[in-house]
């Protein structure tokens, strides 16, 4: 891919898990299956834009997983670091919560999973889950409770 996907391609990709719908390349064509219902005119219109990158990702899907995992981490590094620096401005401890070892460790086998077999969007919606993860984890008290977390992931659809 020539350039990183942006935060546009990445919702628009994350949608599309969530609506279970699958994609597949036909010469230079994308077709889209899954409920009718799901590929609306608006996500249609939003995806055009895109349509290079998204052939792209479908030829070699392993590479558009790769990359789609390092963003993740990336922004999962710089919400850190970026919540570590407020902290230290504020006179606050240089600890910050983060993810339980556990969990952090299911999420790293299901995206190892999902990238072996070349599953795009199935690494979209496991690397938004376990980022989703990380934001909440960040924004819990260094020395307080945990509450949330827990719920945050048990009431999705998981990955």
């Amino acid at each position: 891919m020539d350039r990183r996907m942006t935060a546009d391609l990445l919702g628009i990709l994350a949608e599309i898990a969530s609506h279970r719908l699958t994609l597949k390349v036909l010469g230079n064509r994308i077709e889209y299956r899954g409920p009718k219902a799901a590929l609306t005119g608006d996500l249609k219109a939003r995806l055009r834009p895109w349509k290079f990158e998204m052939l792209g990702l479908l030829r070699d899907p392993g590479k558009g997983c790769r990359e789609l995992w390092h963003q993740a981490i990336d922004a999962v590094a710089d919400a850190y670091s970026e919540t570590l620096e407020a902290r230290r401005a504020e006179g606050l401890p240089g600890e910050l919560p983060g993810l339980d070892q556990g969990e952090d460790d299911r999420y790293h086998e299901q995206i190892r999973q999902a990238i072996l077999a070349g599953d795009l969007l199935a690494t979209v919606r496991i690397a938004a889950y376990w980022r989703g993860a990380w934001r909440v984890a960040l924004t819990k008290k260094a020395t307080g409770p945990r509450e949330g977390l827990e719920a945050h992931v048990s009431s999705s659809t998981g990955p």
